[in-house]
């Protein structure tokens, strides 16, 4: 409802994706008047590519409030990682901070407690400014920064916007071009499968 409005439509494809079809058919009754939106489901904690999208090609994904949600903070980090263009931006809107009173309310979200990297996430599935800097960078984005104003309500309550770059290159593997390519160099006997 934000974003829509500021985008340029002549130059602006905008894919609103969610893992619930009930969401895509909401996305398009409130968002119809927007040429450039698409719908399409994907579920982030699976291999983009597998279902059916084409690797670093978005410039920009936006994660609202969602990635505290899924089991392995890292895979999908690689995931949405997949998808970006070399320097594409990750734009997340995330909780950076737990507060006791919270537990109630937040641990009756649905799945608040599903996340299983332990290691990373030891009593709840909330992440520190600071930790997400280091998860970030660890998974090879660049330039990550944190927009807070001070002295606000959501900066007290951790409510927090991160962006981070994606690498500037990329390392591509195709391996039907490099099939094709030793065909031409190699006797058929010596191509592996």
């Amino acid at each position: 409802a934000y974003l829509l409005p500021v985008l340029p439509p002549e130059r602006t494809t905008y894919f609103y994706t969610d893992i619930s079809n009930y969401f895509m058919q909401l996305a398009q009754q409130q968002f119809g008047a927007y040429p450039f939106l698409k719908t399409s489901l994907l579920n982030i904690e699976e291999d983009p590519q597998k279902q059916g999208y084409e690797p670093h090609s978005f410039d920009v994904v936006v994660a609202s409030s969602v990635l505290h949600v899924v089991r392995n903070l890292e895979e999908t980090l690689r995931y949405l990682r997949s998808l970006l263009a070399p320097n594409g931006l990750l734009l997340l809107i995330e909780k950076t901070k737990f507060h006791r009173p919270f537990d109630l309310g937040m641990g009756l979200q649905q799945g608040f407690d599903r996340f299983e990297d332990e290691e990373l996430r030891q009593n709840h599935p909330l992440l520190s400014r600071e930790k997400w800097q280091q998860l970030l960078a660890a998974q090879g984005f660049e330039n990550c920064v944190i927009f807070n104003q001070p002295n606000t309500v959501p900066e007290f309550l951790g409510f927090d916007v991160l962006l981070a770059q994606a690498p500037a290159s990329i390392k591509r593997f195709k391996p039907n071009e490099l099939n094709s390519f030793l065909q031409k160099k190699l006797p058929e006997y010596a191509i592996p499968c």
